[in-house]
Formats: structure tokens, C-alpha cells, sequence
């Protein structure tokens, strides 16, 4: 018997037109995907001269997949192009596709998805990059989520998983959340005061040698909140 999955596709309201922000794919065996709506071409922010900046992307989505024998959860971020032969090499060069944490087993704390800056999401901008719906799309399951005007302001969001026994204090911040099983989702958004541009920026956190355990064993409500705010700014500043 198949993996029965459940699509979720999640929006937000552009001068009266619903924009896809990501979608969520769900199965029976508790894995989850987290399907971003991502940009055409690839281009790296911190190294400019990349070989792969510019190349067309194929799909990019992150993963969270149940683990029995294991005492930490895998985030696994999944970058394709369309030309197969960047797809090795580019996870060969980069090593940062993983975020080992312990959330979701010890059922303390949260753990940090990803972060993005969106660019332009209005109709006449988007349609080409795929952020409107398509008509099969449109038959599924839709959740909306906030409503903005791109010429006036921009739409930041975080994204951070923890278990559902564990509290997550909304300290005057726009959030949702989405439960699958004994794992919540949270979406914190803001409206940022400046016309969005034809660029999007696209941040994660992943685990390293070096970098603090609390990346692994999570952030409490109040740091969340300071990291969201810390990642805003830092992507406008950008």
C-alpha cells in the first residue's frame, strides 16, 4: 500500500489575487516536505563569482523525516538544477544541506527552518516564477495567510519546527501554526515599509562543527522572536 500524502499550499493575498508562498506535503509514515516556490535561476549571496550562479533551477524543498533509531532529527535542505551535472558537484561544494536537532525528541525547544525575503509577489511579477496557482492547485487544499501590497511594502517570513508539547509564547508577532502528528510548524511574517523588488533572499541555519549547540538543542520562545527579528534586519540591510 502507497504513502497516502496530503498537499497543502500555502498563499498570501496580492492586490486580490492569492500568491503561493510554499507548499507542504505531508504522508502517512509522518515524513513531512516543505515544497518552496523557489527562484528561476540560482545566485549566491556570499560568494558572487559562484560557477553556479545564474544556472536554472529545478525544485528546492526541505525535508523533515521521522527517525526511530535515532536520537536527533534531520532537516535536510534539497537544492536540484536542471542540469544534472550541477547537481553532484554542487553538493560535493557546499556541505551545509543538514540541521541535526534534538527538538522533536526531547521536546524542548525550537529549531529553525529557513527565512525568506520575498521578492515582488503581485501577478504581473510572479506568474512566470510560479508563485500563483495553477488550476489543479486550486482544487486542493489553500490556506491564506496574510494580505499585502508589494508596491508599498515587503513580505519577510520564518519558518521553525518544535513538538506540540512544547509552548511557543507569540510575543506581538504575526504566526500560524500547522501540526502534523506531534510536530508544529510555526510561520512568523512581517510587513517590511519598502516596495518589494524582483529579488527574493532565501536564509537557513544548518549544523556545523563550531557552531553553538543550541543551534542543535533549539531556541526558547524569546530567542526565536530575537532571531526573527535579527534575520530581518539583516536581510533588508543586505
Amino acid at each position: 500500500m502507497g504513502k497516502k500524502e496530503e498537499i497543502i499550499h500555502y498563499t498570501v493575498r496580492v492586490k486580490e489575487e492569492l500568491s503561493k508562498l510554499f507548499s507542504i506535503r505531508t504522508s502517512s509514515d509522518g515524513s513531512i516536505v516543505l515544497i518552496l516556490n523557489h527562484a528561476k535561476n540560482y545566485k549566491d549571496l556570499d560568494y558572487s563569482n559562484s560557477i553556479f550562479d545564474g544556472k536554472k533551477l529545478k525544485e528546492q524543498h526541505y525535508s523533515i523525516h521521522p527517525s526511530s533509531h535515532l536520537p536527533e532529527s534531520v532537516i535536510k535542505h534539497t537544492l536540484q538544477f536542471e542540469d544534472e551535472k550541477l547537481n553532484a558537484l554542487f553538493k560535493k561544494q557546499y556541505t551545509f544541506d543538514r540541521h541535526y536537532t534534538f527538538v522533536l525528541k526531547n521536546k524542548m525547544g525550537i529549531a529553525p527552518l529557513f527565512c525568506r525575503l520575498c521578492p515582488d509577489l503581485s501577478a504581473k511579477s510572479s506568474l512566470e516564477d510560479g508563485y500563483q496557482l495553477n488550476d489543479e492547485e486550486k482544487k486542493g487544499k489553500i490556506i491564506e495567510l496574510a494580505h499585502y501590497n508589494p508596491e508599498t511594502t515587503t513580505l519577510f517570513y520564518f519558518l521553525f519546527v518544535s513538538h506540540v508539547d512544547y509552548p511557543f509564547l507569540n510575543s506581538k508577532k504575526n504566526v500560524h501554526h500547522f501540526v502534523i502528528k506531534d510536530r508544529r510548524i510555526s510561520f512568523l511574517w512581517s510587513e517590511i515599509n519598502s516596495k518589494s523588488s524582483q529579488d527574493g533572499k532565501l536564509a537557513h541555519l544548518s549544523t556545523m562543527n563550531g557552531q553553538p549547540m543550541r543551534i542543535q538543542h533549539g531556541y526558547d520562545s524569546n530567542q526565536v522572536m530575537q532571531l526573527f527579528d535579527d534575520f530581518k534586519n539583516g536581510a533588508v540591510q543586505a
